[in-house]
């Protein structure tokens, strides 16, 4: 094969994976949905929030974002090590502060997270 019929080839080629892109935009990977991974939620709550105190707003992928308290129960670290967090949606907080009942907690995997930000940071 010439140089110049593998040239044709290679311009072809990059052709139709520049076609096959803008035609699948769902690939191409947005930054505002990526995965948040366990490195980012404890950077969160190192910088910006307190667990067991402070109230978060979660954002998700592919559902709704809701409130909540994320708790550090007794298997905290086994659930951590895993992307998993326990979770006291606001519907159940009352009943919470009052109880301190770790079954009214949510576990929720970090993996559907988009976005974590203070009460504060989400009237902003």
């Amino acid at each position: 094969m010439d140089t110049r019929a593998l040239s044709i080839q290679s311009s072809s080629y990059f052709s139709l994976m520049a076609a096959a892109l803008l035609l699948t935009p769902h690939l191409i990977i947005n930054s505002k949905t990526r995965n948040m991974n366990i490195e980012d939620i404890e950077k969160f709550f190192e910088k910006k929030a307190v667990l067991n105190e402070d109230y978060v707003k979660i954002s998700f992928k592919s559902r709704e974002a809701i409130y909540g308290l994320f708790i550090k129960d007794a298997d905290f670290s086994y659930l951590k090590g895993k992307n998993f967090w326990r979770i006291v949606p606001q519907s159940q907080l009352e009943a919470y502060k009052n109880s301190k009942n770790a079954s009214l907690a949510r576990i929720f995997n970090g993996a559907e997270f988009s976005r974590l930000a203070t009460y504060t940071e989400s009237f902003d």
